[in-house]
């Protein structure tokens, strides 16, 4: 889970900094936000199917 989130925040900045096109620019902070909103579900998920075996809910 760090290593995707340092890996993606290295490219992330590599991007923006040879990004001279504001959509490119534009299109890739919006494919940021996607990503870090599926990693947060995933890991949610991950949680609730963990409680929900040891029998929280």
């Amino acid at each position: 889970m760090e290593e995707v989130s340092n890996l993606f925040q290295e490219n992330e900045t590599k991007y923006l900094l040879e990004s001279k096109d504001n959509r490119f620019r534009t299109a890739f902070l919006k494919n940021r936000i996607d990503f870090r909103i599926g990693i947060e579900r995933q890991v949610f998920h991950t949680i609730l199917e963990r409680m929900r075996q040891t029998r929280f809910f």
